[in-house]
């Protein structure tokens, strides 16, 4: 089981932090006029999947880890605020794109913290 938890963290960490980077840098790209064409990466339903896959990660690594006492509170608390503002980010208006990368940051950071905590 620790061995699962461990490759869920690795690529929760992987995709929260490719999450965070996308919602910091894509609007400054947007705004410069970079990415014109490619609108796909600014639509809700891409936005959408990529919140159900962190929230994936989240339940199946820390949470259900938490619960069978494999991840610390520290670890647990800072994933919960996290995802917290990652799902909060639609109602901050135009502190959304920092809101939704602080909250990927931090749930990256919890998944990597708990990687290497939990290493044997």
């Amino acid at each position: 089981m620790k061995k699962l938890i461990k490759s869920m963290d690795f690529w929760g960490g992987t995709s929260s932090f490719l999450c965070a980077i996308h919602c910091a840098i894509l609007p400054i790209l947007i705004s410069l006029g970079l990415l014109q064409s490619q609108s796909w990466l600014s639509h809700p339903i891409f936005e959408i999947i990529m919140i159900g896959i962190t929230i994936y990660f989240v339940y199946n690594s820390l949470i259900k880890g938490y619960m069978q006492g494999l991840v610390t509170k520290a670890t647990f608390y800072t994933a919960i605020f996290g995802l917290f503002l990652v799902c909060i980010h639609h109602f901050m208006g135009g502190f959304s794109s920092i809101i939704i990368a602080a909250g990927g940051f931090t749930i990256a950071a919890a998944h990597f913290v708990n990687f290497f905590v939990s290493a044997d």
